[in-house]
């Protein structure tokens, strides 16, 4: 595989929403028949609610191309995962070829280059990182990890971390098996909770102040996790059979 560019840092803040509900969804990869039944179940509301994706809204499933439409959504806030950063490498270097064939984006391979160009124009323009206020404090959405204990390390010296926020498992695997590390801490500082996707999970996995809700490879369930809820974080993890 060729060798992944360096990252510079985009990140977006969002104010606290004072009429309606909040929701973190992990990665979509083309699911959006699913995503649309999960919001019916739970009465999201698109004049008042906000629903923000973990990235990896593509490839996989069955309509990828959705995703520039959810993106032109007002409600609708993601953003990168690995599979938007494997898009543009495979773009601009054809040595990406193979890994991202592997990995699902045969239906922008086989795309017109027009739409391969808006894919990669809009989904290139994604942030890495949103802070987000809500009752239950600040919410740090990332797509993989956060390598440090410290939300503002992180922030000030992501082209060294960059890599591993988009791409990395060291530290889920280093928490699942119980290895700690000082560098593995769980917990982080200078952010109240950081919700992620990435990595596979059968139901939303708590580590300290970090979540995992990436379920939708395990069970073909998307879990919506409310974020801006009086009575906490509340996962709703809900049956469905393929979007039907």
């Amino acid at each position: 595989m060729a060798e992944k560019r360096k990252y510079q840092l985009k990140i977006k803040q969002f104010d606290r929403n004072e009429i309606g509900r909040d929701f973190v969804v992990g990665d979509i990869h083309g699911w959006f028949p699913v995503l649309e039944k999960q919001l019916r179940e739970v009465g999201f509301d698109k004049e008042k609610d906000r629903l923000f994706a973990l990235g990896d809204l593509i490839d996989r499933g069955p309509q990828s191309w959705r995703c520039i439409e959810y993106l032109d959504y007002p409600w609708f806030h993601s953003i990168m995962g690995n599979h938007e950063e494997m898009m543009y490498e495979y773009h601009n270097n054809i040595a990406w070829f193979n890994s991202y064939a592997r990995h699902g984006g045969q239906w922008f391979i086989d795309s017109p280059a027009d739409l391969q160009q808006k894919y990669v124009d809009r989904l290139d323009a994604l942030d890495h990182i949103f802070e987000i206020d809500t009752i239950n404090g600040k919410c740090g959405l990332v797509h993989a990890e956060v390598p440090c204990n410290d939300w503002d390390m992180f922030k000030l010296y992501f082209d060294r971390y960059g890599e591993a926020a988009l791409w990395s498992f060291d530290l889920f695997d280093a928490f699942k098996k119980d290895k700690k590390k000082e560098w593995t801490d769980p917990l982080i500082k200078g952010i109240d909770f950081v919700v992620h996707g990435h990595a596979g999970v059968p139901y939303p996995v708590f580590f300290e102040n970090q979540i995992y809700i990436d379920t939708g490879a395990d069970t073909k369930r998307l879990t919506l996790l409310e974020i801006n809820n009086p009575a906490g974080l509340i996962a709703h993890h809900l049956p469905i059979e393929d979007g039907k």
